[in-house]
């Protein structure tokens, strides 16, 4: 049984939106996900989503991007960690940062906030092709095609051109939100160090939802109740006449 195939799921939370200077200013937003269309009750899954909100990309600290995106994921009801898919210099690279987050590697799938598989594992992600483009923020809006820093090469590994650039003129290795090729991550492009554009995250591991007991079982159940004791009564009833009738033949 698959469970909602078709439904989305909206909350409102609070979201805190990071600054470059670290300060925290707080806005409210929508979340409107849709689950994975595939899968059945209580099945794992992982979702990778664009930051509805943009950083800055001079920063080096893995941490400092790590926090941005969780924040996000947590404020918008959809998870209480993830990681950023990105590469910074002098720390560690995409597929590492976001290697701690899966207990498997080979199995769980990956969904992006429409309700589409994006790859059938962690080590599928970084194959150079995806089933479907990321594109959407975790509030479950569709972005399209625009750019998102990595600071990544198509396969995880960090990129000559980092987060955390040596140089504030240099600039950050950017993907591709609408690609399902190896440029969701470098397109050989560049986004200049000064602009504050989003970034990727994924979730640690989530779980689809278990299947309720349909409310209809409910409001039928008191007439299945009545039913079965209106048939009890009946049948002691038919039992007791057969026992009378036999009786004065018994007595002959």
């Amino acid at each position: 049984m698959f469970v909602n195939s078709r439904v989305r799921i909206t909350l409102t939370r609070t979201m805190p939106l990071f600054l470059a200077a670290g300060f925290l200013v707080v806005k409210s937003a929508e979340s409107s996900i849709i689950p994975p269309q595939d899968l059945e009750a209580n099945e794992p899954y992982h979702l990778v989503f664009i930051t509805s909100i943009h950083t800055t990309t001079r920063s080096r600290d893995v941490n400092y991007y790590n926090d941005f995106v969780t924040s996000l994921a947590n404020a918008a009801g959809i998870a209480s960690l993830a990681r950023i898919v990105g590469s910074t210099r002098g720390g560690v690279s995409a597929y590492d940062n976001t290697s701690s987050i899966f207990a498997d590697h080979s199995s769980v799938p990956i969904y992006n906030p429409l309700g589409e598989r994006v790859a059938d594992s962690f080590t599928d992600l970084w194959d150079g092709s995806l089933y479907n483009a990321i594109k959407a923020d975790e509030l479950g809006n569709d972005l399209g095609n625009r750019g998102v820093a990595t600071g990544t090469s198509w396969n995880g590994s960090t990129s000559w051109n980092p987060l955390g650039p040596k140089l504030p003129s240099y600039g950050v290795e950017t993907g591709r939100a609408g690609a399902t090729s190896g440029a969701w991550l470098s397109t050989a492009g560049l986004s200049p160090s000064k602009t504050s554009v989003p970034v990727y995250g994924i979730t640690a591991e989530l779980r689809t939802a278990a299947v309720p007991l349909p409310g209809s079982v409910f409001l039928l159940l008191p007439g299945l109740v009545g039913i079965v004791l209106f048939w009890k009564r009946v049948i002691g009833k038919d039992s007791g006449r057969g026992v009378r009738a036999l009786s004065p033949r018994l007595q002959i």
